[in-house]
């Protein structure tokens, strides 16, 4: 047998490495076997948790959509403010929807929409006599002329104004509305938010030049008075709208009248007729509100003592005149309500309340002045009560 000496060691026989080997296998052969005896079960035992759990997962998503379906259905018949709020929250995440912009309506508006009073400016002239229909039905006579004004009231052809305004008065009205118009007819935009007040300029307009037509005396433009009236009363009717097309007629209207005022002759193209019914061209509606203006706001607060009343008297005077030919209109034949007793009883206390203020400053009694100031605001309260 061959040894092996070197490094110091002692001599190791030729059997040494099998023995070793025999040695670590009997130190390692234990933990291998149980490893590979435990190993393959421990695999199993972990496929099967794995497989148990997804089972239980699947399971718990079943319950969960059936619980989902449950709760919509419960929410939509018993909680929609809860279904709403998510509908809601869904919605922010969307693109914004485009929708118009509320309409914000103004209560000038309704003049363009709406007659403010029906009968006097819807229908136009007077209403069909029934009683001369049903003569005319029946065979009798006709009854229809005794429908009339008492005979000491003016007509048509008569001069009904000549004493109650003065010639002065009416030229200085004419001159102050059409100052009055170049403040009032400025841009399109504005006329259209107030073209309520342009109309009632021009109805005020055609009014006085309607007068100026009836008027027995001198005054200036009393030639040319029935034309004016005739351009003045078709463009009162053009600017009860606000209108583009309202608006340039108010503009070339306005600038015929500044070029009457400059002594000039404007080019009126407009076809005259003689003013018969004042109807036609008037309604109650603009002259009631001429007069509650004149007397509530213009007039009283020009008399609330003794030294106004005195300081002011040129101005009542005018504003007097003014109010005693709008009671007069008011009587005029064919005008509304122009054969009621009681009608005509208000319009005539309503003339003479105003001529008692030139009476009364003809006199010097300026107390007597602020009497006939309230007659005038009674006669018009008396008015409403019996005809509103």
């Amino acid at each position: 047998m061959t040894q092996f000496v070197g490094w110091g060691l002692p001599p190791i026989s030729r059997w040494w490495l099998p023995g070793l080997v025999l040695a670590a296998g009997m130190v390692f052969s234990v933990p291998v076997h149980d490893f590979a005896i435990v190993g393959p079960r421990a695999v199993r035992r972990a496929a099967w948790s794995i497989g148990k759990q997804d089972q239980e997962k699947q399971d718990q998503e079943k319950q969960d959509q059936a619980q989902d379906v449950t709760q919509e259905t419960t929410e939509s018949v018993v909680e929609p403010p809860t279904r709403s709020l998510r509908f809601n929250l869904f919605q922010r995440n969307q693109e914004p929807v485009l929708r118009a912009r509320r309409p914000v309506f103004q209560e000038r508006d309704n003049d363009r929409l709406y007659f403010s009073d029906f009968f006097a400016q819807a229908l136009q002239g007077s209403p069909p006599d029934l009683s001369a229909l049903a003569a005319n039905h029946s065979g009798g006579p006709n009854n229809s002329a005794t429908n009339r004004t008492d005979a000491n009231e003016p007509t048509t052809g008569g001069k009904p104004f000549d004493e109650l305004i003065s010639a002065d008065t009416i030229e200085d009205l004419v001159k102050s509305h059409v100052i009055l118009l170049t403040t009032q007819i400025t841009t399109p935009g504005r006329f259209r938010s107030d073209y309520s007040t342009v109309h009632q300029t021009y109805i005020q307009l055609a009014t006085l030049f309607a007068v100026n037509e009836h008027y027995g005396k001198d005054v200036r433009w009393k030639d040319a008075a029935g034309k004016y009236r005739a351009l003045l009363g078709k463009t009162a009717a053009g600017t009860r709208v606000g209108t583009d097309q309202a608006y340039q007629l108010a503009v070339r209207t306005r600038e015929d009248l500044q070029q009457i005022l400059r002594g000039e002759q404007p080019q009126v193209d407009v076809p005259v007729e003689p003013l018969e019914d004042w109807s036609g061209l008037l309604y109650r509606t603009p002259l009631m509100l001429w007069l509650e203006e004149l007397a509530r706001e213009q007039v009283r607060p020009l008399v609330s003592d003794e030294q106004s009343t005195k300081a002011n008297q040129a101005e009542v005077l005018q504003k007097a005149e003014q109010i005693a030919v709008i009671a007069q209109i008011l009587l005029m034949p064919q005008m509304e309500d122009h054969d009621d007793q009681a009608y005509v009883k208000h319009a005539r206390e309503l003339k003479d309340a105003a001529l008692a203020i030139r009476a009364a400053y003809t006199r010097q009694d300026y107390a007597d002045v602020g009497t006939a100031v309230n007659r005038i605001t009674q006669s018009c309260d008396a008015c409403h009560e019996d005809f509103q």
